[in-house]
């Protein structure tokens, strides 16, 4: 992305948080009380030390925080075991909110290859983020092969050729739309076709013990699962993520996220002896019968393969 002068007071605005840091640390910095003997006497060192505690998840509630909490261990061990009883995923980065508005955008066609984004100011004012988020954002994209940086030139679009095609975060942007749904999810699950009955074969020619149970496991989740499409569609990504994974090849472990995330997105229907297959494939590969295995898994997906 360009930058202009005069959209640079306004991303100044939008970005008001970001740039608020660095000026809340000089002043601390530039100091002399810091560099001053005062800090080497004991009453700095008090003062810094109450610091983390107001950092801390003790800060979460007012006593917590008090120098009687931090007295008694009781206050500082109830106020941890109340924050892990949810189990919630990380929240999103403003970086991570900008790239996938952006990436979002680019993967709907709204930039085409070889058009340049808009400079800088204007979409740091449309999302609401400084320029050093609206930075991280673009290398974020630029990882994944969507765009690339040019002095004077500014941010171009790249062709899809370019692009990580199987990166989590485009299939996830990709399946959004309603346009691009049906054939990206039509692709993937071909390649899932293609790759989880070689998978199944390798995962049999050296089985390990822990992976065996696992896939068991996944199994009894997928029969247990009946007419439940959720629970059948996870269980079922479930054997696809120990069979890939179990193969020892890193290139179909590499697959595991973008093949979940089509089944979930267009699953078919579920095959009736689809969990008898599976079965008959996690036997397979616990007695080294790589054919079997192969078969079984080819049976359980609806491929028919040549010779079979």
């Amino acid at each position: 992305m360009a930058r202009s002068d005069g959209g640079s007071r306004k991303t100044g605005r939008s970005g008001r948080a970001v740039a608020a840091s660095p000026k809340a640390a000089s002043p601390k910095a530039a100091s002399p009380k810091a560099a001053s003997p005062k800090a080497a006497s004991p009453k700095a060192p008090s003062r810094n030390a109450a610091s983390p505690k107001a950092a801390s998840p003790k800060a979460a509630s007012p006593k917590a925080g008090s120098s009687k909490a931090g007295s008694s261990g009781s206050g500082a061990a109830s106020a941890p075991a109340a924050t892990r009883k949810p189990v919630r995923p990380p929240a999103e980065s403003l970086a991570q909110r900008a790239a996938r508005v952006i990436g979002t955008s680019i993967v709907r066609g709204e930039y085409l290859p070889g058009e340049t984004l808009p400079v800088e100011s204007e979409i740091c004012l449309a999302l609401g983020v400084g320029r050093n988020i609206l930075r991280e954002a673009v290398k974020i994209l630029a990882g994944k092969g969507m765009i690339r940086t040019v002095r004077r030139a500014g941010t171009l679009v790249l062709p899809r050729a370019s692009w990580s095609v199987l990166d989590a975060d485009l299939v996830k942007w990709s399946l959004a739309d309603d346009d691009l749904r049906g054939p990206l999810a039509a692709d993937l699950l071909a390649l899932r076709a293609t790759v989880l009955p070689d998978a199944a074969a390798l995962a049999a020619r050296r089985p390990a013990a822990a992976s065996v149970e696992r896939l068991s496991a996944a199994v009894a989740a997928f029969e247990a699962a009946g007419s439940d499409r959720a629970e059948s569609v996870t269980a079922e990504n479930r054997i696809a993520a120990e069979l890939l994974t179990g193969s020892g090849n890193q290139a179909f472990a590499g697959l595991v996220a973008a093949l979940g995330l089509a089944l979930s997105a267009a699953a078919p229907p579920r095959r009736r002896a689809a969990a008898a297959s599976y079965r008959a494939a996690a036997d397979a590969i616990a007695a080294r019968d790589p054919a079997a295995a192969s078969a079984a898994v080819a049976a359980a997906i609806g491929v028919k393969r040549a010779g079979a």
